[in-house]
């Protein structure tokens, strides 16, 4: 995973995706402070990208010249 990504370079965090969870990790979450809920998201956010990168990645490429 990118660990050293500025994130604060990336375009406008304009969309919303939804995720459900159960009740009591929801529970949990409440009581993240917020520098742990900011973290959080970071973390998920660079999760969704890794999993976009890796549907979209043909291994292909790099086992032939063709």
């Amino acid at each position: 995973m990118a660990q050293n990504f500025d994130l604060s370079e990336i375009d406008k965090r304009l969309e919303t995706y939804s995720l459900k969870i159960p009740e009591v990790t929801k529970h949990y979450l409440d009581k993240l402070s917020q520098k742990q809920k900011v973290e959080l998201n970071e973390r998920i956010l660079l999760v969704i990208t890794e999993t976009i990168h890796m549907a979209n990645f043909d291994p292909k490429l790099y086992l032939t010249s063709e």
